[in-house]
């Protein structure tokens, strides 16, 4: 009989980078286990995955209770699944998509002394420090009772993340923040990011240098500063595709006619999974300038032999950086201004493939997965 493994994920309204990791994840742990997501809102997974629905924490203590697994893995919403989990006397592993210093969402680097914590712990990262010292900047701001929500919200995640069996992070970073911000130990620092390494071969456009972003489409992931910058560069001959749904569509569509860019930026909508590789591999290059530690698009794009141009604010890449594939800006307009009028197509000739196709080899799903397996069945 197969082990019971259940993926909780709190809500699947769009696909972006957690969602796609959950999906590989499924598919992985289907082939030896018995699989199931739980989810309180499904609006993206179709018939082909075993998807359960719950309408609130007493259902999902309900599914827990019945179908009774063996392992369970959190990709969202810990919070929430700890509540559930814990009059079962059941842990879960929990994936931690990003750092908290590298997110505007998270709010436990508010509570207590954190910030101040990290600033310690990290004080010659010039990049953290940088993020640092603006989130204390944020944290003078906050009225009394938006401080009390926090330090209550940090209360209960740190008692969800301190029993979790293990928490998976994407970076060496992150699992430093982490063990440092909640006193913890089991947390494993892990990447992953391509189905398999091979590189697709696609004639890129021959006349214009074509850009493309592929994200949803919200404030945080800076789009409209990649607009705007190429309003004002001397390089005529590019063009911006942006793939992707999200609230930030209006805006940015009204941006665009503001600027008067209506030939040389096009919002192209939601941009189907199976055409993704084919879609990117037909661009000069990929633009990715959110904060993150680690983003699974940026080594998509490289497998489609697209160079990337991301923020300076990223870690270093040691197995990417020496390969020119990579272009790094500050996340301003005027940086990116000055990217944009040096761009060139002449310059991807320069990029080592052969020994991307190596460096990618180790951000293999399939690696990725196997690790988790066995960090699994050891505990």
């Amino acid at each position: 009989m197969k082990k019971k493994i259940i993926l909780f994920y709190k809500r699947l309204k769009n696909v972006g980078g957690a969602e796609n990791l959950l999906i590989k994840e499924y598919e992985f742990f289907s082939k030896n286990y018995e699989c199931y997501i739980i989810t309180y809102e499904n609006k993206i997974l179709s018939k082909d995955y075993k998807v359960l629905e719950v309408s609130n924490i007493f259902h999902l203590i309900v599914k827990i209770f019945l179908i009774n697994p063996n392992v369970i893995i959190c990709s969202s919403g810990y919070v929430d699944l700890y509540i559930a989990t814990l009059i079962q006397f059941k842990k879960f592993y929990t994936h931690i998509h990003q750092p908290s210093l590298m997110s505007f969402n998270e709010t436990d680097k508010f509570a207590f002394k954190n910030l101040e914590k990290l600033k310690t712990k990290f004080d010659s990262n010039n990049i953290i420090i940088k993020n640092i010292n603006f989130f204390l900047r944020i944290r003078k701001r906050l009225n009394i009772k938006k401080k009390i929500r926090i330090y209550l919200r940090y209360f209960i995640s740190r008692l969800a993340i301190r029993s979790s069996k293990g928490i998976f992070v994407l970076s060496d970073y992150a699992m430093e923040e982490k063990k440092s911000l909640y006193n913890i130990s089991n947390v494993f620092s892990l990447r992953g990011a391509i189905e398999k390494s091979d590189l697709i071969n696609n004639e890129k456009n021959k006349d214009k240098i074509k850009l493309v972003i592929v994200s949803r489409l919200d404030i945080n992931k800076r789009i409209s500063k990649v607009i705007k910058s190429l309003n004002l560069t001397s390089n005529k001959n590019i063009i911006l595709d942006i793939y992707g749904r999200g609230e930030y569509k209006e805006h940015l569509k009204k941006l665009i006619k503001v600027l008067d860019l209506e030939d040389k930026v096009f919002l192209k909508g939601f941009l189907d999974e199976n055409l993704k590789f084919k879609i990117i591999s037909s661009y000069n290059y990929f633009i990715c300038l959110d904060m993150a530690d680690f983003r699974l698009s940026c080594f998509e794009s490289l497998k489609c032999k697209t160079p990337v141009i991301l923020t300076s604010e990223s870690f270093p890449n040691p197995d990417f950086d020496n390969l020119k594939c990579l272009i790094y800006s500050n996340p301003d307009i005027k940086s990116l201004k000055n990217i944009f009028d040096h761009l060139n197509k002449e310059e991807q000739n320069k990029i080592n493939w052969d020994q991307l196709k190596i460096s990618l080899e180790k951000l293999e799903w399939s690696n990725y997965f196997r690790k988790i397996d066995e960090i699994i069945n050891s505990n």
